[in-house]
């Protein structure tokens, strides 16, 4: 019996050993698990997201190319309201905080305007084809009146001294001279 009490005491030190070394082997392994995460993941080192808003892209990548930082343009719409190609939108905005190496996507006003395909205009109201040129972007430069059968009728259209045919293709924004 004595053996038997002796071997249970044996087997019991041999099991809290283990365990206890199980306990500290996982202690030591969450320890290097976090401060191997706050390593990998640079916790705690962050950037300022500048403002890139209103520069040219090629401003923009060298500004952000200091933080760190690289910039990708996801949209080119365009606007009459800001320059061409210039930066109208970025995400994350500026004054944010973020990890180096991080990508500010943004959304570029168009590097030149849309052109438009000038419609048929002779022989419309002045009215109607002030808004269909509206309509397209286009703007009217001046009007001539001439004599005629029609009053208010589109005769001719013009940029410069070149007449204009329905088909010709203009850029958004461009200047015509209507004769009605």
């Amino acid at each position: 019996m004595a053996r038997n009490t002796a071997s249970k005491g044996s087997k019991l030190k041999t099991i809290l050993l283990n365990s206890l070394i199980a306990i500290v082997v996982t202690i030591i392994l969450i320890i290097a698990l976090i401060l191997g995460l706050r390593h990998y993941t640079e916790h705690g080192q962050e950037v300022v997201v500048p403002r890139v808003a209103n520069l040219y892209l090629e401003e923009a990548k060298i500004i952000a190319a200091s933080e760190g930082l690289h910039i990708e343009v996801i949209d080119s719409p365009y606007s009459t309201k800001t320059p061409l190609g210039t930066i109208v939108e970025q995400t994350p905005i500026a004054g944010s905080k973020v990890k180096r190496g991080r990508t500010v996507y943004v959304i570029q006003n168009a590097q030149m305007r849309r052109p438009v395909l000038l419609p048929e205009l002779r022989d419309l109201s002045l009215r109607q084809a002030q808004a269909t040129l509206s309509s397209l972007g286009l703007q009217i430069d001046s009007i001539i009146y001439e004599p005629s059968a029609y009053r208010a009728i589109i005769l001719d259209i013009r940029m410069g001294d070149s007449i204009l045919n329905a088909g010709n293709r203009l850029e958004e924004g461009s200047k015509v001279l209507l004769i009605a």
